[in-house]
């Protein structure tokens, strides 16, 4: 009788605290408190199983309240935008996993990252923006990443190849476009990183380091087609190099009218 009568008292004393302090601590909080209720976290993932991705990232937003440097919130935050492809949210919210030290998510974090660069990728080319190719090369650098960390993972290694193609066959098809191109027609605009390597290219040419800004370019022009119209600048500092070596520069070549657009004057 006497354990009965304990029980029915803890459970008497319960209620009465639920009917109390609910107006101070808010009942879901007390309800969490006594094991009662889940918490938001776990609420948020039946919410995203149940592919209610706006309930799952407000609960997950609710946990991230009371754990906000949690990197599994982040990560799981970052699952339910890239399902709602909002693309740029996800990556950073992986961004934020990223810094965990437990390398299992990180390898995770990593390759979906890689997915929402992929799905960023594609939808930016068919919108017909340049930078699609400059986000599959993110892609595959996270997916690489995961495979550094986890070289088991599959379908990682299965997307490095998918990224690898899908990126040839871009570059492939933008240089056969230019190569179709009439002579007086004007390449594509210069991206931000083809600009980015080209700044950097004119002031170690300002520094008189010409060797390493002809390298610069190289490797913008091996890899970005945006950056067609920068090979006069790279003839450019190859015949300074030439002249400073004493030799005979190169005959001039004809220029693309954009690269003589602002000119520097510095080289």
């Amino acid at each position: 009788m006497m354990r009965r009568e304990s029980k029915a008292w803890i459970r008497l004393g319960i209620a009465a605290l639920l009917s109390f302090a609910v107006p101070a601590l808010g009942q879901n909080a007390l309800l969490r408190f006594f094991g009662l209720e889940s918490s938001p976290a776990k609420q948020g993932n039946r919410a995203y199983h149940n592919e209610n991705y706006d309930e799952a990232l407000k609960k997950y937003a609710e946990a991230a309240q009371d754990q906000p440097a949690s990197q599994i919130l982040a990560y799981n935050s970052g699952n339910a935008e890239l399902r709602k492809k909002q693309y740029p949210e996800a990556i950073a919210s992986y961004a934020k996993a990223l810094e965990s030290k437990d390398g299992a998510l990180v390898s995770k974090a990593h390759y979906n990252m890689g997915n929402a660069y992929f799905r960023k990728g594609e939808a930016a080319l068919q919108a017909g923006q340049q930078e699609g190719i400059s986000d599959y090369r993110e892609a595959l650098a996270h997916y690489k990443k995961s495979l550094e960390i986890n070289p088991n993972n599959a379908d990682a290694k299965r997307n490095v190849e998918v990224t690898q193609i899908r990126i040839k066959e871009l570059l492939d098809k933008k240089e056969q476009q230019q190569k179709q191109q009439p002579n007086n027609q004007k390449p594509p605009e210069p991206d931000a990183k083809a600009k980015e390597a080209l700044a950097r290219a004119l002031q170690l040419a300002q520094q008189h380091r010409y060797a390493e800004a002809k390298s610069v370019l190289e490797a913008i022009l091996s890899e970005d087609p945006t950056a067609a119209s920068y090979k006069s600048y790279v003839q450019r500092i190859d015949d300074v190099i030439k002249i400073l070596k004493g030799e005979k520069p190169s005959p001039p070549q004809q220029q693309d009218p954009r690269a003589q657009q602002g000119g520097t004057g510095v080289i």
